[in-house]
């Protein structure tokens, strides 16, 4: 009875907890990870993507943020591929914002899982960055929201047909920290790679790959040593070499499924919002073009 009791007063404590964040914060909010899309086989690209080495062509060029808008007989895209930012002021935060509520989405899709989150608004954007602003926008403006991708076990088996296991498992440990490092290096790199390291071994097909960090480090300094120490590395200014060609097959598949995600939800006629990395967002232009003009009317 007594365990009841307690669980019950703990119960009531984080309802009041959060409720009270509503009422001081004016723009608390809670979420879980959205779901995921899964296009049916029907849904087939006119073109293929932009490739890695095109997109080389214009990566220095194009406007940042890059965005334009797709409409169809029976739904529209509005793109915002954005740099990952992670300041709440940030002018690209602004110009999404502002984007969006003029675009009016009925669907938003998400780069990235996130996480379960409650807290603020901004507090999501500084642990997050720009793809939980979007999922705020999503429940702002009444908009479903799915992340754009791939379900994890297909895209882990896609890798481990084309790579070695342990170079596949280094290349998912790793990316969180690469992608991060630009926003500041951790005061305990080794104990951040700890926890993605904890996490992403339990994942199916990496199983038994990594069993420490202390195991990462034989292996970036084995293989990697003409390159900076990992503890060093932002994808920022791009991966070691040999990794490179594990990067650019996972980010042609999950740009690929963007791209078919987005089609089959303006198929359903859905004003689909999209905030995606830049890369994304530059190398599916074309084909979304030219798949929305190859639909039958």
């Amino acid at each position: 009875m007594k365990k009841h009791i307690r669980r019950a007063v703990i119960s009531t404590a984080v309802v009041g907890l959060f409720a009270g964040f509503l009422v001081v914060g004016g723009c608390a909010l809670a979420w879980r990870t959205p779901p995921e899309l899964r296009p049916p086989a029907t849904i087939t690209l006119a073109v293929p993507i932009m490739t890695m080495e095109q997109y080389g062509d214009f990566v220095d060029t194009h406007p940042r943020p890059y965005v334009y808008e797709i409409s169809a007989k029976t739904g529209a895209v509005l793109m915002f591929g954005s740099e990952h930012v992670k300041d709440p002021k940030d002018a690209m935060i602004v110009e999404l914002r502002e984007r969006a509520r003029a675009f009016e989405p009925t669907v938003v899709m998400i780069e990235g899982r996130l996480g379960f989150h409650m807290g603020t608004t901004d507090g999501a954007i500084r642990k997050f960055g720009e793809p939980a602003a979007a999922r705020a926008l999503a429940r702002e403006l009444g908009a479903k929201a799915y992340t754009w991708e791939p379900d994890r076990e297909t895209e882990i088996a896609m890798m481990l047909e084309e790579f070695p296991k342990e170079k596949v498992a280094l290349m998912y440990i790793l990316r969180p920290y690469f992608g991060n490092l630009r926003h500041g290096k951790p005061s305990d790199p080794d104990a951040a790679l700890e926890r993605t390291r904890r996490k992403r071994t339990k994942w199916t097909g990496l199983e038994g790959t990594f069993a420490s960090v202390a195991e990462i480090d034989a292996v970036w300094k084995r293989d990697y040593s003409e390159f900076a120490d990992w503890r060093d590395t932002s994808d920022e200014w791009g991966w070691p070499a040999p990794l490179v060609p594990l990067t650019e097959f996972n980010g042609t598949n999950r740009t690929t499924h963007l791209a078919r995600c987005i089609l089959d939800q303006i198929s359903r006629g859905e004003r689909v919002l999209v905030v995606a990395g830049l890369s994304h967002a530059v190398r599916i232009e074309q084909t979304l073009h030219e798949s929305v003009n190859a639909s039958p009317e």
